[in-house]
């Protein structure tokens, strides 16, 4: 979970409805090209290739390293071989998922609060499983949405997040994001 706290004020860094509609999108696609996915002109990107996991942040802070924290954006982690730590010999991706979904909800630094959990799907049609929940990071309420999708023997976990007190405004762009994640 990546959050910081800063201290200004929460209306330099909100939205403004015109400016919502007028966001650019532009496209990043990855090095290793598997990745493919829209987000918002102006955010930052940086790229971490290790053998496993692969992952990206796109983020309105900029990242320098993989310790950085942002307090809006999105992480994707693709995680290789798969299978065997799933045990995907014994239940099907799906199942896998919401197991993945559990943990994260449990592994939280306080029971989060609004827990709820949709079937999906990814800009390239793959099934996901998405949670949403609010919960207190420091002394923040940071309000996430996670996704876990299965692809043969690769796991794509995705988090969108966002000061609960701005989730709404970024709501739209993260949906856009996650409608295009290829």
């Amino acid at each position: 979970l990546c959050a910081t706290v800063y201290f200004v004020k929460a209306e330099d860094y909100l939205l403004e409805d015109s400016v919502k509609e007028n966001i650019g999108l532009a496209t990043f696609n990855n090095k290793r090209g598997d990745i493919s996915v829209r987000y918002p002109e102006g955010w930052f990107i940086k790229e971490y290739i290790y053998n496993n996991p692969y992952s990206i942040f796109l983020s309105r802070e900029k990242v320098e390293s993989p310790t950085d924290k942002f307090k809006v954006g999105v992480s994707i982690h693709k995680f290789y071989h798969q299978s065997w730590y799933l045990n995907l010999d014994n239940r099907d991706s799906e199942s896998a998922i919401h197991f993945l979904l559990e943990e994260y909800f449990k592994g939280m630094p306080e029971p989060g609060k609004g827990i709820t959990k949709e079937k999906i799907f990814l800009g390239d049609g793959t099934v996901a499983l998405k949670g949403e929940a609010t919960f207190r990071f420091n002394y923040i309420r940071i309000k996430v949405y996670i996704i876990y999708a299965m692809k043969d023997d690769v796991m794509v976990q995705i988090i969108l997040e966002a000061p609960n007190d701005e989730f709404e405004a970024y709501r739209q762009v993260f949906d856009d994001i996650i409608a295009t994640a290829k």
